[in-house]
């Protein structure tokens, strides 16, 4: 039938196993130093060797010293094969270079964004021992400010002085964006179709002032078009301001006033108000903010149910009326990424205390 049919045997033999692991070090080192680096190899005496493993612990090792702060950190090794006994020999060849603190950072591709309020997100880590995990926790505050298309730290490649100078390089985003969509809301009691636009500049007076504007301009019907009992416009004006840095490097302002136009069963309104707050981060895990909203309402079109000339309950709400509330609010997020969350828990409380009054 034109097949072939091919048969492999394979002899495995005995393992190969590892029976000499050594480190060599240049000089003296902290036997701390020593004892953590050595314990991150994949492999240990007696052992099976795998070319796997061997490799995988050059890049360990390494990886280990670079922790520990010393960035120019390099390794090496050799491996010496006994076929006929089935040892190998392992050699890893370990070079620390100078240990470093991050003495300062540099920035590439800045345009339109100010270079000294980028270098606030990061100064904080200035003088902390240099270590992958501190340059990218740089890269990441730096992401954080949200204007950015792409960040990339660059790891140092010379010390002076027991200093490194850690690069950033940036892509500055467009700081323009706009979002339109069309929708149609439907429930039991209320049908809606409107058109709902979004604006954001993330550089307002190239001070990263941030504007999200929210704009919403629709029709609704009670409770659905061919059986309306009361209809009108549906209007949502909110442009919210928010820039970090006012009074204190870390503290974050917000400003957002709002203009709504609405109707609910037996009443249309509208409502003037703003929001004011600021919030801080702490150990970049925790958040504490003070907010306070003001909102002025007042009713019209009202059906004669709720109308106090021709009822005889009189309204069950006042009209117009004035709310004022004082809002304090924590978070704590045990997640992996600030910016984007994959994974984790975020824990969040608020307590607020209102007022109203005609």
């Amino acid at each position: 039938d034109g097949r072939s049919f091919v048969k492999f045997v394979v002899h495995e033999g005995e393992p190969t196993v590892v029976s000499a692991l050594n480190f060599v070090w240049p000089g003296p080192v902290d036997p701390d130093v020593r004892k953590s680096v050595e314990a991150a190899a994949e492999f240990h005496q007696g052992e099976p060797f795998e070319i796997a493993k061997y490799n995988a612990t050059l890049g360990s090792l390494r990886f280990a010293l670079l922790t520990q702060g010393f960035p120019l950190a390099d390794v090496s090794g050799t491996a010496q094969v006994d076929r006929i006994q089935h040892v190998a020999r392992c050699t890893f060849n370990l070079i620390p270079g100078p240990r470093a603190r991050i003495g300062d950072v540099r920035f590439e591709g800045l345009v339109a964004v100010p270079e000294d309020l980028v270098r606030r997100e990061v100064e904080f880590i200035l003088g902390e021992p240099d270590s992958p995990a501190r340059v990218a926790q740089m890269e990441n505050a730096v992401k954080g400010l949200q204007v950015f298309r792409w960040v990339s730290a660059v790891p140092a490649t010379e010390v002076v002085d027991g200093k490194t100078t850690i690069l950033i390089r940036v892509s500055e985003a467009d700081p323009h964006s706009i979002r339109i969509g069309v929708e149609l809301e439907v429930d039991t009691v209320r049908w809606q179709e409107q058109v709902r636009a979004g604006y954001t500049h993330t550089n307002v007076f190239g001070e990263l002032t941030r504007l999200d504007l929210q704009t919403v301009l629709g029709w609704a019907q009670l409770p659905n078009p061919w059986d309306t009992n009361l209809h009108g416009p549906v209007v949502l004006i909110r442009p919210e301001l928010t820039k970090k840095g006012l009074l204190e490097r870390h503290l974050m302002w917000s400003l957002a006033p709002q203009y709504k136009l609405d109707l609910e069963e037996g009443y249309q309104f509208y409502s003037v108000g703003d929001r004011f707050g600021v919030s801080r981060w702490f150990m970049g895990m925790f958040r504490l903010g003070l907010n306070h909203t003001v909102d002025y309402v007042n009713f019209f079109n009202l059906s004669p149910e709720l109308d106090v000339n021709s009822s005889l309950l009189g309204l069950d709400f006042r009209d117009p009326y004035l709310l004022s509330v004082i809002e304090s609010q924590a978070a704590a997020y045990f997640v992996d990424s600030i910016t984007q969350p994959r994974n984790g828990v975020i824990v969040e409380g608020s307590f607020g205390v209102a007022a109203s009054q005609i």
